[in-house]
């Protein structure tokens, strides 16, 4: 895509910020949705290049919107950026740990944030195009058998 569609969290304080990045990022196209279950149906259907979202919003919080969107099939390889006041680390780990691919805290600069999006959106597109070129020869590592050791499976064809 020429333009990139990136779905803003509500964060009436940085609108005009997050206004400013057609203007220093990559083309993009801004949708901005006023919460988290309204996120959920919207971003199903809009299937953006990218979601920043904030973790307090009304109704379900950024970390639940987060997890329910990489439980759905059509919504679980669309990266989030989470953007934040929570800035203490057990918050940053649980917006890992929900499926976050990167973590700002408010308030952040333009320029740090448009680096950040930048660096997800070529990690994206790298990941897309060597996925397309070379089909998986050996299954995903099972985090849950790596936590407890073992490893007998790592590897195998299945």
């Amino acid at each position: 895509r020429a333009q990139h569609d990136l779905i803003p969290p509500q964060v009436s304080p940085h609108v005009p910020v997050l206004g400013q990045l057609p203007l220093v990022c990559v083309p993009v196209h801004l949708v901005h949705i006023p919460g988290g279950h309204i996120a959920l149906s919207m971003i199903a259907d809009h299937q953006p290049d990218l979601i920043l979202l904030d973790i307090m919003m009304p109704g379900i919080d950024g970390f639940e919107t987060c997890q329910r969107l990489k439980q759905q099939d059509v919504t679980c390889d669309i990266p989030v950026i989470f953007m934040t006041a929570l800035a203490e680390t057990v918050d940053k780990v649980r917006g890992f740990e929900v499926g976050g691919v990167d973590y700002i805290t408010k308030p952040f600069s333009i320029r740090e944030l448009t680096a950040r999006i930048k660096a997800v959106l070529r990690s994206t597109a790298f990941l897309n195009s060597f996925e397309s070129q070379n089909p998986p020869a050996i299954p995903l590592l099972d985090e849950t058998a790596f936590l407890k050791g073992d490893m007998r499976h790592v590897g195998r064809k299945m």
